[in-house]
């Protein structure tokens, strides 16, 4: 479920955020228990997560690809050879 606040940030519930990710509800109130994973809100008993910190959680652990790797080592290679 995704809400919108009135500064128009969304909010999902721990339920989709577990289902985006793969992973079981339980293993969020892990997280925030040991204070790991995207900033959250509570309201009652009702858990929300800004998309805006999700998707921030998600860039922050993100790893690069092989493809991405190489690419990168062929940048570099290229920026000595034009320095030739």
């Amino acid at each position: 479920m995704a809400l919108e606040s009135d500064s128009n940030v969304v909010f999902i519930d721990q339920h989709s955020l577990a289902n985006r990710w793969g992973m079981a509800t339980k293993t969020l109130r892990n997280w925030r228990y040991m204070k790991y994973g995207p900033g959250f809100i509570k309201i009652g008993k009702k858990v929300l997560y800004s998309m805006n910190d999700v998707v921030a959680f998600e860039r922050m652990n993100r790893t690069g690809t092989s493809h991405e790797l190489h690419s990168g080592i062929d940048l570099i290679k290229h920026a000595d050879l034009s320095h030739e």
